[in-house]
């Protein structure tokens, strides 16, 4: 930090990487949320594996896209399966939890770009460090 020869912007670069939020980050958006455990605990086999070998596209490591693709059982069957995720007693509570924990590394995130920018816009400014 030494090499930065203006004072603020050492300042400005030791509070982002100190006080950033980059732990936080990494463990809101690598959280696995209760809800997924519950909903994969409740969803037959037969319908997990037909959702990965017919219901999505993943063209690359950042991206995956859902398909249209017809459904492995009944609307009969189909319904026992929605019945039970409503019958759980933690489901709703878990996923409410999971939305509001995402607004949440949503806020933390944009806090952490507009913090970013700062610091670009001082470095671009600054013509000598």
């Amino acid at each position: 930090m030494g090499l930065i020869k203006d004072e603020s912007l050492r300042i400005g670069l030791a509070s982002y990487y100190v006080e950033g939020s980059g732990d936080d980050v990494a463990y809101i958006l690598a959280y696995q949320p209760e809800y997924r455990k519950i909903v994969r605990g409740l969803t037959p086999a037969v319908v997990s594996n037909h959702i990965w070998s017919k219901c999505f596209t993943l063209p690359n490591a950042s991206e995956q896209y859902l398909l249209d693709c017809e459904s492995p059982m009944s609307e009969t069957e189909a319904q026992a399966v929605l019945d039970n995720y409503r019958k759980d007693p933690k489901l709703l509570s878990e996923l409410r939890f999971w939305v509001t924990n995402q607004d949440v590394a949503l806020k933390v995130v944009e806090n952490t770009r507009k913090l970013g920018s700062t610091m670009m816009q001082k470095i671009e400014v600054k013509p000598a460090l």
